[in-house]
């Protein structure tokens, strides 16, 4: 019985095009978020809210590098370290005390929020996506300030 049904979905009409079933599929999909006009809404809310908490997460790097940027100078140039050690620094401290945990308790919050399939597999690869996305973004702001002289 089912190799009929596996038999048959793998059966298609080829007198169609690609383009002209993508056509309908397409169609068929805008309607029904015409159709459901406050999903869509709030899908693209929460998309906005959850988008500028995570990009505000990342930038909080800024913040002490703006205030320790005259001692790094001087320290640079009187040859204390060099800038690589400096970077890697940082990185590595502030990554459990302002990346990771953080992290854990915000990504939690936000998992069972938003209505996310409650399975262990997709809470890590969320929170594992998320966590590289707030490294990556304070890693890049730590590599412009290491790397030019002037912040602005």
């Amino acid at each position: 019985m089912h190799s009929n049904i596996y038999n048959y979905l793998l059966k298609y009409n080829t007198s169609r095009t690609y383009f002209n079933e993508f056509y309908y599929v397409s169609q068929r999909t805008l309607c029904n978020v015409r159709r459901n006009p406050s999903l869509f809404a709030s899908q693209i809310v929460s998309f906005i809210i959850y988008g500028l908490f995570t990009v505000l997460g990342a930038v909080n790097a800024l913040e002490p590098l703006i205030k320790e940027r005259a001692i790094f100078i001087h320290e640079n140039v009187s040859g204390y370290y060099r800038v690589s050690s400096f970077y890697l620094a940082k990185l590595i401290i502030n990554l459990p005390l302002i990346h990771i945990i953080p992290s854990i308790i915000y990504r939690i919050i936000t998992f069972f929020l938003t209505d996310l399939r409650q399975s262990i597999e997709i809470f890590f690869l969320f929170f594992i996506t998320n966590l590289m996305a707030k490294i990556f973004g304070s890693s890049m702001c730590y590599f412009i300030a290491a790397s030019t002289l002037t912040l602005g």
